[in-house]
Formats: C-alpha cells, structure tokens, sequence
C-alpha cells in the first residue's frame, strides 16, 4: 500500500510498466507496441531499446513492421557505428535495414517511429544474412505520401509572398522533413571555426523537391554551442543540422531574411551532418559557410553561476505524534538541501527547517530571512515535503471550486493566500515554488501570477500525492527533483539547467514505465490518477534556473531506483 500526503484512505500503484531495454539475439522476433509511457527521443518519437551481441563482419537485417504507425529502426553499436532506415522496398511504412557491423561486442536497436507521438503495435525480427536492398531515395515519390505529410526530402512548397525574419512562417516550415540518412552522402570533414567558399551548381546532389545540396560533416561534443551561417547573395539559402540520432535541425531565415542561420547547444557527442541547400528547388550560386563556437544570448549570459540559490526547505514527518505523520518527508528537504549544496549552487543564506522547527512562525522568519539576502540577480526556492489539504473558501473569488489549498506544518497551516503574500516580497531574478503535498496544483493560481515565477506541484489541484516509499522518499517530485539538479535535468550537458529543460525532464520520469500510473483520489473519493503540474508563468523555455558547478553531484540512488 502507498501512504498518502492527505488525510485520506491509502491507494495503489497501478499499471507498472517492463523494463527499459530488453535482451534480443539475432534470428529473434518480437511484437511490441510504442505507447504514450515509453522513453521519448528530444523529438517527441517514443521508442523501444533491445540490445544484442554481434561479431565483427556479420551481417545483420532488421525488419520493422507496423499497420498502425510509420516505422523507424535504427542500430548503434562500437566506433560510433550506427546505421538507420524509414522505410522498405515494399511499402511506406515498414523498414528494412541490413547492415555488416564492424566490431565483435553489444549492440542497441532502437524501434521508433518515422514522426513524433506515433503509438501502437509493431514486430521487431532481427536475422542473419542480407535483405532487399535499399533505394536511394526512400519513399516511393511516385505514390501519394502518407497521411498527407510532404514527403522525406521534399520541403513544402513556398508561399507566395515569403515571410519576413520575424513574421509569421508557413504551418511546417520550421521543421522540413529531413532527407533519409540512407540517401545521404557523407560529405566533407569540416572544423569548428572553419569559413567554406562553395557552390550550389546543376549536377550537385538533390533533394527529392529539387533543391541542389552539399553536404559536409563535423565532430562535435555534447553541451557544445554551435553557430552554423550559411550567406549568399545569389540565391535565398536554407540550413540542415542533422545529430547523430534524432531529428534535423533546419533553418531558412537568419536575422537579415536571407541567409541562414542555426545557433544550437548540441545534446550528444559524435558526427553532425552539416547541409547547404536552397530554399526553392533549383537555385544556384555561390555561397559561404562559417562554422563557429556559438555565444548564449545576452539574456542567458547575464545569468551568473555559483551559489546563487537561495532556499528555504521544508520537510514535516513527525506531526507530534498523531496518526498522520509521514514517512521521508523530512528527509526529502535535508537530502535536497544536500545535493544542491554539493553542486555548487546553495547559497549559505538557505535555512532548511525540519518537524518541530517547522513552524508557522519559523516558516515565514525563515523565509522573511533569506528574501532579504537574495539580490535581483539571484534564484529563490522555497520547497515542502509533507500534507496538504483543502479547506473551505466560499468568499475566495480566486477559487472556482470554493476550495483553499493549505500546507500543514507543526503546528497549524499555511494557505495559498499565505504563500502568495509571502512570494509578493521577492524581489529576485526567479522564484521558484516547488509543493510536494497533496493538492499541490491549487497554489499555481495563487503564486504565478507575474514574471520570474516558476511553480512545480506533485498533483493537481484537486488530487492527492503518494509517498514515493521504493525510493525511500516522501514523494516522487522531490525524489525526482533530487536527481534532476543533480545534474540529470542537464539534457544537452551545457552546465546550465533550463526551465525547459527541467520541465521535460520531470515529465519523462513521472511517466516512465518502471513508475506506472500513480492511483490518486479527490477529497470526496473520486478516483483519477496523480499527474505532475508545472506552471511557467512569463518564464521562457531556455531560461537558466541554475548553473551547475565544476563538479556535478551524482544524485542518491534509493532502493527501488
């Protein structure tokens, strides 16, 4: 049984989902299905991983097939080899890929699909020996594309009047389907700082809509800031990034309306594909290609590092004895005080109060204290691990459903009203309100409701939150959370967590399959489930919550992890 932040009957995990990777041998089949709990690329693709053992020199054919979605199978494995494939002879929509690998060791297949947040049934084979060989280019372009997508390679046709830099772009023109890596020739090693002197000319590689392209490649690491411009003055030129895994980066419009431009922090190691290509088919005429270390925008690199959080932490287990006390939710404030300390990022101001010291007068001196030492350009957090509960507030005009939400301390409660009063003192460059009690997702209204604040809630409004008793936590967003600043929510590895960043990260693991679905309940004992809540309020995307110090903290790992 799960203990419940609330005074409530308990409630069950259901839904448990497998494991992440599964184990697979060659001559092997498997049915599987993508669904809206598996992992999902940067690109919104949902896939699945299985691992094998290959010998060098073998020859390996991977066949994905699928009436439900549009398939995608890729194969990593040593020396950065990797190889992938859309599509089949035979149709649109199955793939098939054989490949020779060139090393004896492990192998990853990934089964995914062509485009983001496909689901449904799929059967993975994997056999020794050839398949039918591949067309250069992909897709059948003689048969109508599916689903009335354009087709891979084939960019949307332009508007009449072209958009301006900043005015309104064409509904898909800021993500042209990618042509198939199958069909693609690898191009020139380029090295950052490098200016490239080129020409778009008849007789150079096309892509299926007509475009001439050339094609050049760099070796880049992971957290990385790339500047890619492409200028010309003979004809109007369009950029393609492509990762090693994942989806293509384009863009047509720099900050002139001509030339392209691409600034990108690149999320994993290896080779880039760098493409040079022209928005309208057929164009030609010289061009120029400068490949540099990119800069953040001065928005970004106005944010300072160091210890630059000001926090105050709350946890409350022991209530003084009575039946409702908690399990880890002390510990949750203490261990999370712990890994920021450790990442460089806590400043000494932070106060982190505990059971009897969690007070309703020690909170608001607490945070009264630690306000008044954070300056403008700092981050102030306040978090709570404990119970919430919903009273009373027929007079509340900002309540819809009549009901305030209330954080129970030591001895008495502090409502959304209380909190927002108390949030309307900071004066910081962001402020951050992360409640992980029951009905968490109330104070949202109450306390984003200007510029600069950010708020994380472990439940909805009207819903209950469950002790995360397998990771020894008091709940799954202050477990999470742990982790994430730890370092985990640094997806493209540039030593600075985003709001976005850390908004998809805490998504992803509350809905992986090892967690499954959280049961939950109203305070009426109607049954839904407890889903994670982020408000943004004003605050932007790439919007840094905090830079990570020299020495990242590898994040606690509970049982159950």
């Amino acid at each position: 049984m799960k203990m419940l932040r609330c005074a409530v009957l308990a409630l069950v995990i259901v839904g448990a989902g497998a494991s992440a990777q599964q184990r697979m041998r060659v001559n092997d089949s498997i049915n599987g299905a993508l669904s809206t709990t598996d992992r999902q690329l940067g690109t919104g693709e949902y896939y699945d991983s299985f691992e094998i053992e290959g010998r060098a020199g073998q020859t390996i054919t991977l066949e994905m097939q699928s009436d439900a979605i549009d398939t995608y199978v890729q194969i990593d494995g040593p020396g950065e080899f990797r190889e992938a494939n859309d599509d089949a002879v035979s149709g649109r929509t199955d793939s098939v890929l054989t490949v020779t690998l060139p090393a004896t060791g492990r192998y990853r297949v990934m089964a995914t699909s062509y485009a983001a947040r496909e689901a449904g049934a799929y059967r993975l084979t994997i056999r020794e020996g050839e398949g039918a060989p591949m067309p250069r280019v992909a897709r059948d372009d003689t048969a109508p594309p599916a689903r009335g997508a354009t087709r891979p390679g084939q960019r949307p046709t332009p508007p009449a009047q072209r958009p301006t830099a900043n005015g309104p772009r064409t509904p898909g023109e800021a993500n042209r389907p990618r042509p198939r890596r199958a069909a693609e020739r690898a191009g020139a090693m380029i090295q950052l700082g490098q200016t490239i002197t080129g020409a778009l000319a008849r007789g150079d590689d096309q892509l299926s809509s007509g475009e001439y392209v050339d094609n050049f490649r760099i070796q880049a690491r992971r957290g990385e800031r790339i500047s890619i411009r492409i200028e010309s003055t003979e004809f109007d030129t369009y950029a393609m990034l492509a990762p090693p895994t994942g989806s293509q980066i384009d863009n047509d419009d720099g900050p002139d309306g001509t030339n392209a431009r691409i600034e990108q922090v690149l999320g994993e190691d290896g080779v880039y594909g760098v493409r040079v290509t022209s928005y309208r088919p057929g164009e030609t005429g010289a061009y120029r290609l400068i490949v540099e270390q990119g800069r953040e925008p001065p928005r970004l690199a106005s944010v300072r590092g160091g210890p630059r959080v000001f926090a105050v932490m709350v946890g409350v287990s022991d209530y003084g004895g009575s039946q409702n006390d908690l399990q880890f939710t002390d510990r949750d404030a203490t261990d999370l005080t712990e890994v920021m300390r450790r990442t460089g990022v806590l400043n000494p101001a932070s106060i982190t109060l505990t059971n009897a010291d969690a007070t309703i007068a020690g909170v608001r001196a607490a945070f009264a204290r630690v306000a008044a030492a954070a300056g403008p350009d700092d981050t102030f957090m306040f978090f709570f691990s404990g119970h919430g509960v919903q009273v009373e507030s027929a007079t509340d005009a900002t309540e819809p459903d009549g009901q305030d939400e209330v954080l129970v301390l030591r001895d008495g409660n502090l409502s959304d009203d209380d909190l927002a009063q108390m949030f309307g003192t900071l004066r910081t460059r962001l402020s951050i309100a992360v409640l992980d009690a029951c009905f968490a997702g109330g104070f949202a209204r109450d306390l984003v409701t200007r510029p600069g604040v950010l708020g994380l809630f472990s439940s909805e409004e009207d819903l209950t939150s469950l002790v995360a008793e397998e990771f020894e936590s008091g709940g799954y967003l202050a477990h999470f959370l742990r982790a994430g600043l730890a370092g985990e929510a640094d997806t493209n590895g540039d030593r600075a967590i985003a709001a976005g960043e850390l908004a998809e990260y805490l998504r992803v693991q509350f809905n992986t399959p090892t967690i499954g679905r959280l049961g939950a309940e109203t305070s009426d004992g109607q049954h839904n489930f407890q889903n994670f809540v982020l408000e943004r309020g004003g605050v932007q995307v790439d919007d840094i919550v905090m830079r990570l110090g020299a020495a990242t903290a590898t994040p606690t790992r509970r049982r159950g992890r």
